[in-house]
């Protein structure tokens, strides 16, 4: 069996999710389209490397519907090129960890590398999304999925 089909039908546990993203408090939504995904570091300490190498690949070119599907409460979330300025999504992310804010290019770069995340370290991310799709994040639960046949498919349950 090759990874790609261990990966598609590899669920991470909702109880491990639910530990790492308590429900109630996990999503918050900022100003100017922000959403906050808040997470505690349960499962190991884990360094972030010092590099990470992804050849002569522009990430901001990426097409992440090729790699991904993403759903709110069911509804397929349309994250082709098309949809999602994929390069301004990546410009707005940021890992926030012990206070401090991490871009995706410090961390492609190594110059986070080396930085230490321990057993019961929080964590934020942050990064901004389209009008369409911050319409569908009204008060109440919501349920987003992460399905992919390169990485592990994740189920967050939340509340706004």
């Amino acid at each position: 069996m090759d990874i790609k089909e261990i990966l598609k039908d590899f669920k991470v546990p909702k109880s491990i999710i639910k530990k790492v993203f308590p429900p109630k408090t996990c999503v918050s939504i900022k100003e100017n389209n922000l959403i906050q995904i808040t997470g505690v570091n349960v499962i190991q300490p884990f360094s972030l490397p010092k590099e990470i190498n992804l050849g002569d690949v522009d990430i901001k070119q990426i097409d992440p519907s090729n790699y991904l599907e993403l759903t709110l409460d069911g509804e397929k979330i349309d994250i082709s090129p098309q949809a999602i300025n994929f390069g301004e999504f990546l410009d707005t992310m940021k890992i926030i960890v012990k206070g401090e804010a991490l871009t995706i290019d410090a961390l492609l770069k190594g110059t986070a590398g080396g930085k230490n995340i321990a057993m019961g370290d929080g964590f934020s991310i942050e990064f901004k999304m389209p009008p369409s799709f911050m319409e569908k994040l009204t008060p109440g639960k919501h349920v987003l999925k992460i399905d992919s046949e390169q990485i592990p498919n994740i189920e967050l349950e939340f509340t706004i």
